[in-house]
């Protein structure tokens, strides 16, 4: 079974450089003129990730929290936080995890929220 996320982007060009830095690959964009956006498909070891871009896209009504309900962040395994963090040029707290070695939250260009982590050897 594969599993994919949606995430809706203002610039999907801009996006896709970020993701980019996370490890993903461009594999398919396409255009949906009834929709007037445009949608790009990445991967990164089995895992895809969709994003979209409308023409008028509506702003974020709530910010993301744990208290309310929905998509709270996406996960994603790195080799190293350190040079991850350094790559997409933000600074955050390193956490020491129980599940995880080590672990990080930093935001996309829309400020969706993402966990970076490392395994556990």
């Amino acid at each position: 079974m594969k599993v994919h996320v949606a995430v809706s982007v203002t610039h999907l060009d801009t996006s896709i450089k970020f993701y980019e830095l996370l490890g993903f690959s461009e594999s398919k964009r396409y255009q949906h003129q009834t929709l007037n956006g445009e949608w790009a498909l990445l991967e990164k070891e089995g895992f895809l990730l969709e994003l979209f871009c409308m023409r008028q896209a509506d702003k974020p009504t709530q910010k993301q929290s744990m208290t309310n309900p929905g998509l709270h962040h996406i996960g994603i395994q790195v080799q190293s936080i350190d040079t991850t963090l350094r790559k997409v040029n933000q600074e955050t707290e390193i956490q020491q995890g129980t599940a995880v070695k080590r672990y990080a939250f930093i935001t996309d260009p829309d400020n969706t929220l993402i966990e970076l982590y490392e395994v556990m050897q």
